[in-house]
């Protein structure tokens, strides 16, 4: 698509969202591990995100540590 570039997000976060968007069960650790990302850079992404409303964070019902 040649309107990419004029995209408000980089390409790192176009890459989390669609994947985010693509999984079924989806954790910050299974998105770090899948795109090489550092943990500490994904979570400052994540975190924005659900401060734009773009994601919500929910707990597993199967492990409570996880969201």
């Amino acid at each position: 698509d040649r309107h990419i570039l004029d995209s408000v997000f980089s390409l790192s976060e176009v890459r989390i969202l669609y994947e985010i968007a693509n999984m079924e069960f989806c954790t910050a650790k299974l998105l770090s591990a899948k795109l090489f990302l550092d943990q500490g850079y994904l979570s400052r992404i994540l975190k924005s995100f659900q401060q734009q409303g773009l994601i919500e964070k929910q707990r597993s019902p199967k492990d409570g540590r996880v969201q």
